[in-house]
């Protein structure tokens, strides 16, 4: 994609996120889910979500574990109980997505939004996922405990993570310009998110993620299995 102001957006796009590497047009190679590629004169910023891209991101795109425990009766406070594969900052879990493997039985995919996050004194995590329950239905089977789940014990998940490298702000939002100039032609990008009441004049870092959001939506609806633009897929293992 070439904007108006010379920048280029390589969007790409894959739902085979563990078993195949892609090369997008001789440029980079990834392997994942999401990658946006902008480049702008001679900066280029590089966004990820559950996606590496070699030699462009660190390889952090997702975080792994085993589910331990978890809420089993019906409340508004619900509670997973979990074991990270590698540490992790529990205050950095917030807002982030956890995917727990399905089980055969289950009627819904497990995904859960994280709230907030603690570490516990014996290295595990408690996940916090607010009234959303892992309850999937009433069950009469004495056993189950009057309730069938839509997760289990010992059951693999993951938590993918967005990235950016690069300076944003500066390819996205021009943050080299007089925000009071008034000839420059372009038109004021704002975030939802502004300051009121105060002076600083910039959008807030969060339009960022929003813009690219919006782009991975659009992606997402077309309904596309695996997109690359100009791309093609890869031998690198």
């Amino acid at each position: 994609v070439v904007l108006a102001n010379g920048r280029t957006d390589i969007i790409a796009f894959s739902n085979e996120v563990d078993s195949r590497t892609y090369n997008v047009d001789g440029i980079f190679d990834f392997t994942g889910s999401l990658v946006v590629y902008s480049v702008l004169e001679d900066e280029t910023v590089i966004y990820t979500t559950d996606a590496y891209v070699f030699e462009g991101t660190e390889d952090d795109r997702r975080i792994t574990g085993t589910v331990e425990d978890f809420t089993k009766e019906l409340t508004d406070k619900n509670y997973i109980t979990v074991t990270l594969d590698s540490d992790f900052p529990a205050e950095e879990l917030a807002g982030e997505y956890i995917y727990i493997d399905r089980l055969k039985a289950a009627d819904y995919n497990a995904c859960f939004k994280i709230e907030s996050a603690e570490k516990l004194s014996d290295g595990k995590y408690s996940i916090f996922i607010g009234d959303v329950t892992p309850i999937e239905v009433l069950s009469n089977r004495p056993e189950s405990g009057g309730y069938t789940y839509s997760i289990a014990e010992n059951q693999k998940f993951y938590i993918p993570l967005s990235n950016v490298t690069g300076d944003a702000e500066k390819i996205y939002f021009g943050a080299d310009e007089d925000p009071d100039d008034e000839n420059t032609g372009e038109s004021e990008t704002t975030t939802g998110d502004e300051n009121i009441g105060g002076d600083d004049t910039k959008p807030k870092d969060g339009g960022v993620v929003i813009w690219i959001a919006v782009i991975a939506a659009v992606v997402i609806a077309v309904g596309i299995g695996a997109v690359v633009i100009k791309g093609k897929k890869s031998n690198k293992k």
